[in-house]
């Protein structure tokens, strides 16, 4: 969406009194919005994976829900600012392997200002985690992209340290529960973050 302007600076907030606008219409067509959506994907093949105590037992793909195990899905260059208001924040998997039951998981992130590309298994079950986290029950494997449930907490957290810049990297965890096992297609995963 182009941006409004009052002479040649783009105005980045609007108020009604005291009360900031979170969007503005001329007529019935929204020509402004306080909000901005971005989506990231994984762009190597050690960015996601299966990660044990023992060691990383495959990258190019993210295992949810095998007990005992860390999926990881690290999304490297997320353009949000420090600071942002995170109003959502969206993964979406897409699954492939022949996993079974209904998997539940722990969804958190790694606790960095900006998260390395883990090189061991430790790197990923050893990591500091958010505080903040959310819990997923997979009904059944998912044969088609899904959203996971809202991770905005998530996001929040790592956006609010006092590190972090945009365009740093994000890892996501799915700490695995119980109750089966979901696997992940290579390079599938996205996360879409809104913020204000």
């Amino acid at each position: 969406m182009a941006g409004l302007y009052l002479g040649g600076s783009q105005i980045k907030n609007v108020y009604l009194g005291t009360t900031k606008a979170k969007a503005v219409y001329l007529g019935t067509t929204q020509i402004w919005s306080a909000s901005t959506t971005i989506t990231a994907s994984v762009a190597a093949t050690a960015d996601d994976g299966l990660a044990l105590p023992s060691g990383l037992t495959f990258t190019n793909g993210m295992n949810i829900g095998t007990t005992g195990s860390w999926g990881f899905a690290r999304f490297a260059s997320v353009a949000v600012p420090q600071g942002a208001t995170i109003t959502s924040a969206t993964l979406t998997i897409t699954a492939w392997a022949n996993g079974s039951g209904a998997p539940d998981v722990s969804l958190g992130a790694v606790a960095s200002d900006n998260a390395a590309q883990p090189a061991s298994g430790t790197d990923v079950t050893a990591a500091p985690m958010t505080t903040a986290a959310v819990t997923w029950s997979v009904a059944s494997r998912p044969a088609a992209p899904v959203n996971l449930p809202d991770i905005s907490t998530i996001v929040q957290e790592i956006v609010n340290r006092s590190g972090w810049q945009s365009g740093n990297a994000i890892m996501v965890i799915a700490k695995g529960l119980g109750g089966g096992n979901s696997n992940v297609v290579d390079k599938g995963e996205t996360l879409t973050v809104t913020y204000s």
